[in-house]
């Protein structure tokens, strides 16, 4: 392992010197996917303390035998909280463990602490390499993010200087799919709304709302395609006209997409999906062109081009045995694509490139069961902000709750909905309503991937090892979601759950629920897909 912040916290973990260590860890540090890989290969098993009760139940089953069987195993146990509430963990840990604390100010001591915990596990890499490589002063608020800005996110306001430096800035923003922190992205957008050519912008949007900024692509689209094609022949005020008054997003209506690096991050926007081909009367001529990407004309030749491309792309990103999680999380939207390409009902067959399908997906069947060999045993302790797996859901929402607060949550699960029948209802709920925004991430599974077990754990908020008596059912499921929203002090009737959502018919169950004036947390389940894979009925 490179020199990092890791190296801190290990070098603190010295083999055979004590069979339990307890540690203080209230920024998750220990929650570092590639940290954890290192503790388990010199013998160290973690565990998070949350629940007393269910870590009591895991103690006398897995820790205390160990120590009666004299194994040489050493373990760790997580407490997310300062040190001071090592104190309150049970007489027999604190007896027999030895004590540690980590902080990200210890790590960071010349940045501000609140900016430095909003950011990712993985951001910190880039982060502790530029602070020993700048060695910055003691940096106020504005000065921590600039720096944050700058060496982690690669965004510097002082170097945008016309719109299509803008353009790119929000296209490397946005293509690299995890959303900027509010505080980095209202310090950017205070310093952008400074320059008076950026004023017709709708910036605070474009900033912080990936579907905004295809929107606003989207919409200036066929204005682009109008110029390419009339050349310098005439202007394009009329087609600007005819275009802006729909517009969704304000803001120039003429964008500078053939510039070389936006032309290169809009190709990858089609390819992926993101926006979507239009057809045009001059498409003849613009086929010979770059555009042609974002041509819609003969379908079933449409559908070869991208598919291919997409194959390619897709043959070339296939992650390697350790790669990290969010490689796959990337891969598994854009396979996603490929499989509502390759099934679209759209002209006959192409037998080469569905021969191609065929054997990359063997591919990528063997290169993520490899992967989760290795990689999948560490994902369920990682951090939840961003989860990173179902249980890890509830946990991430609470974070925008408060006892006694106006905040109103629903988590609706489609049960039995696999990401490419997600992205078939995405376009659908998109053209029929335009409004809607989406924010789209992933998470993983138990395995294995079954209702029960990923769906018990969704609502409680907790791995299955520590509700072994009903993995086997989803009858649990409300008593779970109550109790977790409990815990972090809601009331009972400020908590709501239905399942068995099929038709319209149960509309009335969930107004009446969400209705509720006293409603605060909802979890609904439609479970009418699941329910025909099981054979118990067709048709929708």
């Amino acid at each position: 392992m490179n020199h990092s912040w890791r190296e801190t916290i290990l070098k603190e973990f010295i083999p055979q010197l004590s069979p339990l260590t307890l540690v203080a860890d209230p920024d998750s540090l220990l929650s570092d996917e590639d940290l954890q890989e290192s503790l388990r290969e010199v013998g160290f098993t973690l565990v998070e303390y949350q629940d007393p009760i269910a870590f009591r139940y895991f103690f006398e089953t897995a820790i205390r035998p160990s120590w009666v069987a004299a194994e040489q195993q050493e373990w760790i146990i997580v407490l997310h909280a300062p040190p001071s509430e090592l104190q309150q963990l049970p007489y027999d840990l604190l007896r027999n463990g030895r004590q540690l604390y980590f902080s990200l100010s210890d790590l960071f001591p010349t940045l501000t602490y609140h900016e430095v915990a909003i950011l990712e596990k993985s951001d910190l890499d880039a982060l502790y390499q530029a602070q020993a490589t700048v060695q910055p002063n003691t940096l106020g608020e504005n000065g921590s993010r600039d720096f944050i800005l700058r060496h982690v996110f690669g965004l510097d306001a002082g170097l945008v200087k016309d719109e299509a430096d803008l353009l790119v800035m929000l296209l490397r923003l946005h293509v690299r799919k995890r959303p900027l922190p509010a505080p980095f992205a209202n310090r950017l957008l205070k310093q952008l709304q400074e320059r008076d050519r950026f004023a017709e912008w709708p910036l605070a949007a474009l900033l912080t709302d990936s579907s905004a900024l295809f929107t606003f692509l989207q919409e200036r689209w066929p204005i682009y395609l109008d110029k390419e094609s009339a050349g310098d022949e005439k202007p394009i005020h009329d087609t600007i006209s005819k275009y802006s008054y729909s517009f969704q997003w304000p803001g120039p209506a003429l964008l500078p997409f053939g510039q070389a690096e936006i032309r290169a991050l809009v190709d990858t926007l089609f390819l992926e999906g993101k926006l979507r081909p239009v057809s045009h009367p001059l498409a003849h001529k613009l086929r010979q062109l770059w555009v042609n990407v974002g041509l819609q004309s003969d379908p079933a030749l449409d559908k070869k081009q991208r598919l291919t491309r997409l194959l390619d792309d897709l043959s070339a990103r296939l992650p390697a045995d350790n790669a990290g999680y969010q490689d796959w999380m990337v891969f598994a939207a854009l396979w996603a694509e490929a499989i509502v390409l390759q099934h679209a009902p759209v002209g006959e067959e192409d037998k080469a490139v569905s021969q191609r399908f065929m054997q990359l997906q063997t591919k990528v069947d063997v290169a993520f069961s490899n992967w989760l060999l290795q990689r999948y045993k560490y994902l369920s302790t990682l951090s939840p902000h961003p989860p990173v797996m179902v249980h890890h859901i509830p946990r991430s929402l609470a974070r925008s709750v408060t006892p006694h607060g106006p905040e109103k949550k629903a988590l609706l699960v489609m049960d039995g909905m696999s990401f490419d029948q997600w992205l078939i209802v995405r376009r659908l709920l998109a053209e029929q309503l335009p409004d809607m925004r989406f924010n789209e991430g992933a998470v993983f599974a138990w395995i294995p991937t079954v209702t029960a077990v990923s769906r018990q754990a969704l609502f409680a908020g907790k791995s299955p090892l520590y509700f072994p008596d009903s993995v086997h059912t989803t009858a649990k499921d409300a008593h779970a979601w109550s109790h977790f929203w409990e815990s972090q002090g809601l009331t009972p009737s400020e908590i709501g759950y239905e399942k068995k959502l099929r038709s319209t018919d149960d509309l009335g169950r969930v107004d009446q629920l969400l209705t509720h004036p006293k409603m605060r947390l909802v979890g609904l389940v439609v479970d009418q897909l699941d329910h025909m894979m099981h054979g118990m009925t067709l048709g929708l």
